[in-house]
Parts: C-alpha cells; structure tokens; sequence
C-alpha cells in the first residue's frame, strides 16, 4: 500500500477574520511554502484557489516568481481549476462556468492547467458538478463533506456521474489538515489507511495547518521521511492529487478493478448554510442574473458599451465569484465580514444593471425611428423567448388630481388588454400597468401609448365580496400556513439534517382578512397581514383568472432570534414524487423531512396532478413524509457562532438578516417542465423598460 503524502495548505480568505487577514495569510503561507520546497527536495506542494494566486501576483510579485518556478518544475501542484471554493448549491450554472472563465488567465500566468477539481471545504455539492468540472477540463474531484456519518457512500475513491452523464473520479477525505500537533500525526496515517479501496493499493493523507492558512511545519516533513516505510507493506510517498488520480487509474484499469458508481447528489452537511443570510443569497442571485444580462448585451451589442465596459465586467464577475466563497454564501462568517459582502454584491448589481441600461439606450436610439406618439419599448435581454407579464410605470405628465386614461397600443395598431394597479410612489401622478407581451429572445417591442379623455382608473377599487371570497378559496386549497420556529443551533445547524421542532407562532392566511388592491382582466390582487414578536408580515396575493396560477409576494419586517420562518404548503393530492431544481439540472428527492437547499424550483406530483413552486427568493425547504412542503424563507441565528460555545443570554452578540426582506414566489398547478422554467427565467427579470418620444409633437399633453 502506497499512501500518497499530500502537503497541503488549507486557506479561508474570509471567516472568522476579513479579506485583509486574508490576503495577509496569502503571502505568508506562499513564502513558507517556498521556503519548505526550497530545503526539502523530495516535497510537494498543492494550492488551489485562482484568487490566492492573483493576490499573491500583485501583493508580493518577488514570492509569485518564486512560486512560478516551483510550478514549472511540478513541485507546486494546482488544483482547483476555479477561482475560489465556492457554495456548490447556490450558484448558478452560469456562475460556476465564469470560476473556470475568470482563473484561466491566472492559472495561464502561473503556467499551471489544473485538473484536479478542489472543494474540500464547500458545504454539499449538486448532482451536476460533474458537468461543470468536465466542461473545464477536470476528470477528478476531492472533497470532504459530507461526512461519513451524515451520508454513507459506497467508498472513499469513486466515480460520480451526473443526471447528464457526466463522470468524474471523486476522493473522499476524512480529513484535510493535521493541526500540527506531533502526537497526531500517526492517527492521521492510520485514518488515512481505514479509507483505502479495497483492490487499490493507494490511499490519500493530507497534511498540513490549516483554515487560516499556514501549512506543513518542518517537523511534519521530516516525520514522515523518517518513517517512509510506515508497516510492512506500507510505504509513505510525498505526493499530490494528480500523481495519486493517475495511479489509481492505471492500477484499476491493470488490475481491473471496479469501482463504485454515485448517481445522487453529495448532500447534507450544515443546513443552516442553506438559508443564513437571506440578504446576501438575495443579493447574489439578483447580480447573477443582471451580471448575465450585462455579459450578454456585451457580445451582442460592443459597438454601444460605454467606455471600460469589459474592464468593468471583468471587476464585477471576479466580485462575484470571490463572494460565492462557501463561507460567505453559506452565511457563516463574522458580520463585519458579511456586511462587505452585502455591499459588494449590490454593487455587482447596480454597476451591471448600468452597463446594460446605457448599452441598450445607446443600442436603441442608433435603431428606433420617429413616431408621432409615446412609446414604451420592452428588451428581452435572454436567449430564451419571454412570453408573460411585464410591469412599467411610463411618465404621463403632471396631473395632480387624478391619473390619466390611456390607450396602450402594439406595432400593428391593436389596442392591448392592460391592468392598472397603484405606482410605486404614493403620488397620484405615477400609473403603473401590467399586461401580457411576447418578446422574441434578443427582441424587442415597441407599445404606443395614446391620451384618452379622462376617466376613472379602471381595475383599482372594487367594492362586491366576491375577490375576497376567491382569495381564501385559493390559500385554503394550499393548506398554507406561516410558521416561526424556536432554533438553537448554531449558525450551521451542526449534526443536524431536518428542523422538527414546533412552531411557537402560527398565522393561516386562509384565517385573516384581505384587503383587496385591484381587480382587472388578468388577476386578483389581495393583501394580508400578520404580527408576532419575531416580526410583520405582508402578504401579497394575486390569484390569475385562468386558475393556473397564483403568485405571492411576501414583506417582512423580521427581528427574530435564534428563529425561522417557514411557509408551509400541502397540497390537495397525495404526494408520490418530489423534483427540485439544482443548478442546471432537476434531480429527484424523497418526501423524508430532511431540509435542503434548491434552486428556483420544487414540484410535488401525486394522482396525476402536481404542484410546482417557483422561487428565485427562496433557497431551502424540506417536504414531510405525508407531502407536506415547508419553504424556508429566514433563520436568524447568530453570526459564525459554533457550538459548544453557549451565547450568554442579553448579549451583544450581533444576530443575522434583522430588518426588511422581501419574497416572490409562484405556485403553478399541473405545469410542464417547460412552464415551470418560463416562469423561473420571467423572475430573472430579463426584459428593460424604456420610453421614447422620439418623433412627438411638442403639445403632447395640454397643460393642467
């Protein structure tokens, strides 16, 4: 038995400490690093992470070029081929297809082609990883959790195939530091060796100091070169993951050696990271997708990017990617390094939303021609044809007393069905209208919008009971209920895989009273609300006449401690299957109670019937053994607190997501797939609102 020695620097850039400490520890343990390459010959290194590597290229270019050597000769292994270790549950396939984007460059400079993918730390990985990492050029993967006890694999060395097919050979470490204690180091070898395939007569040990960086210590190394031949049979053999993937690959396929298949999900490890930190997952599907937007109208449109507009791009996918780091995105660091991340990522957002809004205005103004009336113009910035509601306010001119009536009008002169619903601002001035477009991908569409004699608004006010009555109808058929629930454990939720505690405050909306906003051709619309001492709720309602369809937007004024909120939902059938979705893919999961994370969607399906909720919001749930879905949308626990630390009572200590949170989600009954991803991507909000008067007499609107 070989047992590959692999000297090893594990490297929070943030945690318990801010990105400055980090970028400190860079430098440090590169110099170290060096140093121990420099005196012991037979040694190698192994890094991951692109970031490391770009700060250590700017921070400290004398040790980079040091590093650089070390790489050229093989002695410093690259592993990771991403730009940091990120969440594997939250992103987006397109955020984890930009990690390997953004570091090839980096690595390129180093001279390193990783491919050896690296998430020793990350939290859970999706099912559809190994895409991802095949597309960058990957054939293996080490990661750690979860662990044994939280979920039995067939080994510690085996092949994982995605739903697409796509296959990767994985290693499971039971451990990925040493501490640098000396009495622990045989236990580590030992460790090591219980891990072994059988037939395969290699096994991974990985050593060295690690989280807030550091590394092998001299006396480590020069333990194991005294004992390099460790037991009879067992041999000690400094070494790194690509060495070890090569050989296990050439003895199994000597040998003939099987090894298992896993064609699931690597699923569950701290499911509190699933939904800490509302904000910043917020925040960072929200810059996602502008970003995506804005990358796109890049390729489609460079002769209208405002000046330093791809330098721009670059900054904000690297500020992206960096706060995608599993410690930010699973809500679990200090709050000081947390509220950076939260201005970060609405930066993100912001710059990308006014990268395209200038680009699409200058792409337009080169294209639209005159025309006597008004316009609104609707982009679809997405691959993907739109073909749902949009929302706009256009500016009508000053009427103090009253809103206008308009004519909405299409390019071939049909008058379009619309609703009028109240403005954003609390002015009588502002007209908001929601109707229904389709919008070719790349596309675009051009409303006229005509002054009518004026008359009441239509579709606010509605006086009869009958809204009312359709609106309980429609929550009672959910069986929806609002639940806050006492939760003590820490910030991760450590050894814990489901949430079954009791609710110590209920609120059934099918109970309250509804306050009803508007009425019109397309929907119902309802307002409820709710108090208890964790926090005001609105809720939202608007029920669509075609019965398919209800959407919910719910508001909450939130300072619960060490609490959740969780909407429950049965539905009206049996529960025989559940899909969830997962980044790039659907995956089938077991109604057993146990909380994971999602992406955008989950679909009940029972006696032909089934019930999908869609969410860009929402980013955990669970589903009972009787069908029941229970959304997370809060949990308020206390910034990077780990048991056993006990949190004395009236403390300061600071507590998570206090203050406003706003959710979109939409129940969709009996929906195809493909209705299912519509609706998804209408949340991405790809399509821009722009307004012209190009070509308009100067006397539109008479003056009050």
């Amino acid at each position: 038995m070989k047992v590959h020695i692999v000297l090893n620097s594990h490297l929070d850039p943030v945690w318990l400490w801010n990105r400055e400490q980090g970028m400190d520890e860079v430098v440090a343990t590169a110099r170290t690093a060096c140093d121990m390459l420099d005196d012991y010959p037979e040694i190698f290194i192994t890094r991951g992470e692109a970031w490391f590597y770009e700060v250590l290229e700017f921070c400290a270019p004398d040790i980079y070029e040091r590093v650089k050597k070390h790489v050229a000769s093989d002695r410093w292994q690259v592993v990771g081929n991403w730009y940091i270790q990120p969440d594997c549950n939250q992103p987006s396939p397109e955020s984890f297809a930009m990690q390997s984007e953004i570091a090839r460059d980096i690595y390129a400079r180093l001279g390193a082609r990783p491919t050896v993918g690296y998430n020793v730390d990350s939290f859970g990985h999706a099912a559809t990883l190994p895409d991802f990492y095949r597309a960058c050029g990957c054939d293996a993967y080490i990661m750690m959790r979860p662990s044994t006890r939280e979920m039995p694999l067939p080994g510690h060395l085996f092949y994982w195939e995605s739903p697409t097919g796509s296959r990767i050979t994985v290693a499971r470490l039971k451990r990925y530091q040493t501490t640098g204690t000396m009495e622990n180091l045989p236990d580590t070898i030992d460790v090591a060796l219980t891990t072994a395939t059988p037939g395969v007569e290699h096994c991974l040990c990985f050593v060295g100091v690690g989280d807030h960086g550091g590394g092998p210590i001299r006396r480590e190394i020069e333990y194991y070169l005294k004992h390099r031949e460790w037991a009879p049979g067992v041999e000690l053999e400094f070494s790194h993951p690509r060495a070890y993937f090569d050989a296990v690959a050439a003895e199994v396929k000597q040998k003939g050696v099987e090894l298992p298949v896993v064609r699931e999900e690597l699923q569950q490890h701290a499911i509190g990271c699933y939904t800490s930190m509302h904000r910043i997952k917020q925040l960072h599907r929200r810059g996602e997708e502008t970003l995506k937007q804005a990358r796109r109208l890049a390729e489609r449109c460079p002769e209208s990017l405002p000046p330093g507009a791809k330098e721009e791009l670059v900054a904000c996918t690297k500020t992206l990617l960096f706060n995608e780091f599993h410690d930010l995105m699973g809500g679990c660091s200090i709050k000081s390094a947390m509220d950076n991340t939260i201005a970060e990522l609405g930066g993100v957002w912001t710059s990308a939303r006014n990268l395209a809004a200038a680009t699409l205005r200058r792409e337009t103004h080169r294209t639209l021609k005159p025309d006597p009336d008004q316009r609104a113009v609707f982009c679809n910035v997405s691959d993907r044809d739109f073909n749902g509601f949009v929302e706009f306010e256009p500016w009508l001119g000053y009427r103090k007393d009253r809103r206008p009536t308009v004519e909405i009008v299409d390019e071939n002169g049909k008058t379009l069905e619309y609703q009028q619903l109240f403005g954003e601002a609390g002015d009588v001035r502002v007209n908001r209208y929601t109707l229904v477009l389709a919008i070719p991908a790349d596309g675009r569409r051009e409303l006229r919008i005509r002054r009518l004699p004026d008359a009441p608004p239509p579709g606010i006010e509605q006086p009869d009971t009958l809204p009312i009555q359709l609106f309980k109808r429609a929550v009672e058929a959910l069986n929806m209920r609002l639940d806050i629930i006492r939760d003590d454990s820490d910030t991760w939720s450590h050894g814990m895989s489901r949430y079954e505690m009791e609710p110590e405050y209920s609120f059934v909306p099918g109970d309250g009273v509804f306050q009803v906003l508007s009425v019109g051709p397309f929907f119902y619309m309802g307002l409820q609300k709710w108090r208890c001492p964790a926090g005001d709720f609105e809720m939202e309602i608007r029920r669509y006449r075609n019965e398919h369809t209800l959407r919910f937007r719910v508001h909450a004024v939130w300072n619960g401690r060490q609490e959740m909120a969780k909407l429950r939902i049965a539905p009206p059938f049996k529960v025989g299957s559940v899909r969830a979705g997962c980044p790039g893919g659907v995956i089938d999961r077991a109604a057993d109670g146990r909380e994971l994370p999602f992406y955008n969607s989950v679909t009940l399906a029972g006696d032909g019937k089934s019930l999908s909720v869609v969410s860009r919001d929402i980013y955990g749930y669970d589903v009972q053994h009787d069908g029941t879905l229970r959304l997370t949308l809060l949990r308020s626990a206390y910034y990077a607190h780990k048991d056993p630390f006990v949190v004395p009572e009236n403390s300061i200590y600071p507590v998570c997501d206090h203050g406003e949170h706003d959710f979109e989600f939409t129940v969709l009954f009996d929906a195809s797939p493909d209705e299912v991803e519509d609706e998804a991507a209408r949340q991405e909000k790809p399509v821009y609102f722009l307004e012209s008067t190009l070509g308009c007499a100067r006397k539109y609107f008479e003056l009050e």
